[in-house]
């Protein structure tokens, strides 16, 4: 699941939560500082792609 949220100082940030199969543990992958909210869109869908 990819959400995107606004931070306060006017940047934007995206949050990917996971469940691991194997483990049966949530993995969250958060980064902030995006200029847009398309931005942190695309960079969330790239990470994806990598994991």
């Amino acid at each position: 699941m990819i959400s995107v949220k606004p931070n306060a100082d006017n940047t934007f940030s995206y949050v990917i939560e996971s469940l691991d199969r194997e483990t049966g543990k949530r993995k969250r992958i958060v980064r902030k500082g995006f200029a847009s909210k398309v931005e942190a869109m695309k960079a969330a869908e790239t990470k994806i792609k990598e994991l």
